[in-house]
């Protein structure tokens, strides 16, 4: 994305490890795709971060060159139905990750993180990782997650076809990583990002005549309030160490599709704001959302 001069504090915008285990696939991803609104920088009154609207993303990318790390901490918060009424069945979720690209020229991404879901009204949480274009991989090892427990996530890239995605629940003093090695889809190594995503479920399915074809569906996201990355930072290979306060890092605003009277539109539903080595995400409240 685009840059801007580095300040000294930030302003709040207005608008152990053990051995990885062996892991099962499932059909999700959580793709690079960030669908932008026209991808139209929207620009900010206070400190003028660039700012990104999506239709999938929301939280801060940092462009620069050569990343090697990429970590940051949340607090598993308490999630609900978004929505007044809302079915329960079905999924519900979205996913609160660190990554390594995936945006601006780049769409191979290194990627790992924790789904918040709730399935059948019951909230469930997930530790995962991912190679973009390969699919997202739950980790089988639980770590015991809770509301209210710390958890940091963090990705290494050793190379640009391998690196280390590793989920700590610091509360509980258990952890889980994965190495990738040899990967075909090469990283840029040029942007460092910290996403709450409302992500896409994609499934297989065979007609008739026995031919497959994928269907992708964008799941209907929880609400979680407010999630904010705590010591958010990435490092370079260099040595350098860059945190949310830097003011390249870029804001990326989530807007969601309405439908009314047959007319199409697209309205703000997560909004981030910057405070020193933080990123918060959070809803913004419409007519029809709790």
């Amino acid at each position: 994305m685009k840059f801007s001069t580095t300040f000294v504090t930030c302003l709040a915008l207005a608008s152990g490890v053990k051995a990885a285990p062996v892991a099962t696939q499932r059909n999700g991803s959580h793709g690079a795709r960030v669908s932008a609104l026209a991808m139209s920088e929207l620009g900010d009154a206070v400190n003028d971060r660039p700012s990104w609207g999506s239709s999938n993303w929301s939280g801060g990318v940092l462009q620069g060159s050569d990343f090697r790390t990429v970590t940051g901490t949340f607090t598993i918060p308490n999630i609900t139905m978004l929505y007044p009424g809302e079915p329960t069945n079905g999924t519900h979720s979205v996913a609160v990750w660190v990554g390594i690209d995936g945006i601006h020229d780049c769409d191979t991404l290194l990627q790992t993180g924790v789904d918040l879901t709730m399935e059948k009204g019951i909230p469930k949480f997930k530790a995962w990782f991912e190679w973009i274009p390969g699919p997202s991989t739950d980790f089988d090892h639980e770590l015991g997650f809770s509301v209210g427990d710390s958890v940091t996530m963090t990705v290494t890239a050793t190379s640009k076809t391998g690196g280390i995605a590793m989920v700590e629940n610091n509360s509980k003093g258990t952890s889980v990583n994965h190495t990738f090695a040899n990967e075909t889809a090469e990283l840029c190594l040029a942007n460092a990002d910290w996403i709450v995503e409302r992500w896409t479920l994609i499934s297989t399915h065979q007609d008739d005549s026995g031919r497959s074809y994928r269907h992708s569906t964008q799941v209907s996201p929880v609400d979680f309030d407010t999630l904010t990355f705590t010591n958010a930072s990435a490092t370079t290979a260099n040595g350098s160490s860059l945190d949310a306060c830097n003011a390249r890092t870029e804001s990326v605003d989530l807007y969601e599709d309405v439908v009314k009277d047959n007319r199409s539109s697209s309205r703000l539903q997560m909004v981030t704001t910057f405070d020193d080595s933080s990123i918060t995400v959070s809803y913004v409240r419409g007519d029809h959302v709790k």
